[in-house]
């Protein structure tokens, strides 16, 4: 599909709220949601140890949980909160996803049998539920909240981690600085955010022809206007931005990985404010805490680019 066919076709979509539903009507029909284990796998790698009972928030479940499931199966005492901007769950997506981990286990570090055990006792109890509640029991998960301005209401304090995954590049510009401020205030003391951010262009997603950085093409207010739709929408932040918000609400970032285009990709002037870096950056991969004490913005940031990355022990 060409992409200003397919941009035209997410706008219609986008029209209201009934073809919002009939949007994502169609996109849970879709049989076959495969288990992304090394972005899984990366995300788990990054969650703090804990020693006792814990408590993770994840971040636009989206129609599978898909990073929370090596948690919920493999960490014991953890409480799972969820959040997401609207319903788009599928028990359907949830059991495909999840019966492809047993088959993955053996690529992760360090797992004990007991926890081996565990985990494919917890996917046979998914496999058979009847419906969310009885996968949510096997799981741990305690609670499915949605809220349509994209911001949570959860507790202070009240989070050992957070985790998301291609979820911040889909927050409202406008929403983000209260989204950030919310995920800060729900984080523990030492409590840790682990998140990838997609920053190509989704609607060259249906495209064959378009570069994962399309949108860069067009001006802004071509974009806005007449490009932009509400069931795909991307806010286009560089990932500088999306790190200086982190910083500036106080989640000091610890580990920034880029993965990157080899080439610049062409730019409109309106764009010509951007780096090199950020241009050529179509995805992010951000670890970051809330310091136990209050710390200068800016200090004790590990920023490392890459094109890839893999799934370690850990820390």
């Amino acid at each position: 599909m060409h992409y200003l066919v397919a941009a035209a076709a997410l706008r219609s979509f986008s029209a209201n709220k009934s073809t919002k539903k009939v949007y994502r009507y169609l996109g849970n029909r879709k049989v076959k949601r495969p288990f992304d284990f090394e972005k899984a796998a990366w995300v788990f790698s990054r969650m703090p140890k804990c020693s006792g009972p814990s408590r993770m928030l994840d971040l636009g479940t989206g129609w599978a949980h898909r990073y929370s499931l090596l948690p919920a199966l493999l960490v014991p005492d953890l409480e799972i909160y969820c959040f997401d901007v609207w319903d788009n769950r599928s028990l359907n997506a949830l059991k495909d996803s999840i019966a492809e981990v047993p088959s993955t286990l053996q690529r992760l570090p360090a797992l004990s049998e007991l926890q081996v055990t565990n985990a494919q006792n917890r996917v046979a109890a998914v496999l058979r539920a009847k419906d969310f509640s009885e996968a949510y029991f096997a799981l741990g998960i305690r609670d499915y909240q949605v809220r349509p301005g994209g911001v949570p209401d959860f507790p202070p304090d009240f989070f050992d981690a957070i985790c998301s995954g291609d979820v911040i590049e889909h927050v409202n510009r406008e929403a983000l600085d209260a989204a950030t401020h919310s995920w800060h205030r729900s984080l523990k003391p030492g409590g840790r955010f682990v998140t990838q951010v997609g920053l190509d262009d989704h609607v060259a997603h249906y495209s064959r022809s378009a570069g994962p950085k399309e949108y860069l093409r067009y001006s802004d207010s071509v974009f806005r206007h007449l490009l932009e739709n509400d069931v795909q929408y991307v806010n286009r932040l560089t990932a500088s931005e999306i790190l200086e918000t982190f910083e500036a609400h106080g989640l000091r970032v610890t580990e920034a990985i880029r993965e990157m285009m080899d080439e610049t990709p062409p730019v409109h002037r309106d764009y010509g404010w951007q780096t090199a870096e950020d241009v050529r950056t179509i995805r992010l991969l951000i670890t970051a805490e809330k310091p136990d004490s209050p710390h200068p913005f800016g200090q004790s940031i590990t920023r490392t680019m890459s094109g890839a990355h893999s799934a370690g022990s850990r820390p």
